[in-house]
């Protein structure tokens, strides 16, 4: 580290004396030595720490993991307008950090106001091809605090870690892609689709969410895929299915599929989901919209429900079935 005390390039020109003192500890080649030094410099008040940022960045590529970590805990005392001025110096360093610290380092940017980031997200979004995982999710959380306009830039990238090998990291992806604007969002809705088949109900139930902003002309497709959602495992993945469905209106769907659906959801062994089916059947029968196998098929199940062991359940289904039966109309339950 080729830095002294009064060079301007270090940062420390104007120190006071036990600042210089301080400065010469911080060239100190011993990693014990140079731990203390950084520990006694984070007591220090931010106004005088911020003249050692450009010292304590280049000691990120020291090699040693427990000089790495103290110098990273000393930059997240930095305050954001700090962290700004000194974003480039540490950015320099980032690859020459030790592995087991370099994703703290890139929390440590976090701490950088939107805007800011923005001037760096370039850089930021290089780590997105990174040979370690968690590099590539800290960066995704990176890129996910810029400000919509600003992240669109870089949405071709993040939509690009959907497929990615680590379930975190497509979460994350999913995550930072709802943060985009719903026009932005839906030129990417053919990466979005194949997320709702992920191995991971996490990743399934936060896709879900992001559909839920897509504009009615590209969310429309989804239709099939969302509703299968309703017999998955994951019981959260379920509901969000469910709540999803209720942006289509029956005008809007296959009659036909969305009958069967309905009916085989039925028999489901969640409540929830049963009681869902019987509250679709509620809509069907007020809209009058069903031929007549589809009534008696309707019926059929309804009459099954009416012993249902959920008592929500039993109600709505033996109000229902009782109306059916007795030719009444009437809006669906809510």
């Amino acid at each position: 580290m080729e830095f002294t005390a009064s060079t301007p390039e270090s940062g420390l020109t104007g120190c006071t004396q036990i600042s210089a003192a301080l400065a010469e500890r911080l060239r100190a080649e011993d990693p014990a030595e140079l731990c203390a030094a950084l520990e006694a410099l984070a007591e220090r008040e931010e106004a005088e720490l911020q003249l050692y940022v450009p010292a304590v960045a280049k000691l990120l590529a020291v090699g040693d993991e427990s000089v790495c970590w103290a110098a990273v805990e000393l930059l997240k005392q930095l305050g954001p307008q700090a962290l700004a001025r000194h974003a480039v110096s540490i950015l320099d360093q980032l690859e020459q950090t030790c592995s087991s610290v370099r994703w703290r380092v890139v929390e440590v940017l976090g701490g950088l106001p939107p805007t800011d980031l923005a001037l760096h997200a370039s850089r930021v979004r290089a780590y997105l091809e990174h040979d370690d995982e968690s590099m590539r999710r800290r960066a995704l959380e990176l890129l996910g605090k810029l400000e919509p306009g600003a992240l669109a830039e870089h949405s071709e990238a993040v939509a690009r870690r959907l497929q990615d090998s680590d379930e975190d990291v497509r979460l994350s992806a999913v995550e930072v892609m709802g943060r985009l604007e719903p026009e932005v969002l839906a030129r990417h809705a053919a990466d979005l689709q194949p997320r709702l088949a992920d191995s991971e109900g996490c990743v399934r139930l936060g896709m879900l969410a992001v559909l839920s902003k897509l504009p009615w002309p590209t969310l429309r497709p989804q239709f099939l895929a969302v509703l299968s959602l309703v017999d998955d495992g994951d019981w959260r993945v379920r509901r969000g299915a469910m709540e999803l469905l209720e942006k289509w209106s029956l005008d809007q769907v296959d009659l036909g599929t969305f009958v069967q659906a309905v009916i085989l959801r039925a028999a489901h062994s969640d409540a929830r989901v049963r009681e869902w089916a019987v509250s679709k059947m509620h809509r069907l029968q007020a809209s009058d919209v069903l031929d007549q196998t589809q009534l008696a098929e309707m019926e059929v199940a309804l009459a099954q429900l009416a012993t249902d062991g959920d008592r929500r359940v039993r109600a709505r289904a033996v109000e229902l079935h009782g109306r059916m039966r007795h030719g009444v109309e009437g809006p669906p339950c809510s």
